[in-house]
């Protein structure tokens, strides 16, 4: 994590998985390697003073496996509701994101969060933009999900200077 004051913070990963490249058998006994397979992704917050209370998210991942590849970008807009304690931790931060992941040449997905100190819960619809969509009349996929982030980002800053 990098943090040059407290309008903005980046956060960055790689890994390798499957280095060996294992060998698997397939149910028509065929035995085959399994490709590595490299994960990348990159977070950021990027909130300007003059938006005391409005933070921008983009976000990208890569994986890449063999012939494989998939690519997701998006952007997550969020805006503090109430900052969190910064001494005692008695009052949880809050907060509402919203905006969309693409995935490159294969859906878009609209998503809303609700950050509750350290839980966010979330919906997102994933629809389709593939040649997919013939069979699934472009109709997609709703998500619920439940996130716990550690540290607690609310505990850490003050809307005062500009929220993260």
């Amino acid at each position: 994590t990098l943090s040059s004051n407290d309008r903005f913070n980046a956060q960055a990963g790689a890994a390798i998985h499957h280095i060996s490249k294992p060998e698997f058998t397939t149910y028509s006994s065929v035995v085959e390697k399994l490709y590595s397979r490299m994960a990348l992704h990159a977070n950021f917050h990027i909130a300007p003073s003059y938006l005391s209370k409005i933070a921008f998210r983009p976000r990208f991942q890569a994986f890449l496996q063999g012939p494989a590849t998939e690519f997701n970008t998006g952007l997550m807009i969020a805006y503090l509701l109430e900052d969190g304690s910064k001494y005692t931790k008695h009052k949880k931060g809050y907060a509402i994101n919203f905006g969309f992941y693409y995935r490159f040449r294969d859906s878009f997905s609209p998503s809303i969060e609700i950050e509750l100190g350290p839980f966010s819960v979330g919906y997102s619809y994933d629809t389709n933009l593939s040649g997919l969509t013939k069979a699934t009349k472009g109709r997609g996929g709703s998500e619920i999900f439940l996130k716990i982030q550690n540290p607690n980002k609310f505990k850490k800053f003050s809307s005062k200077r500009s929220f993260i």
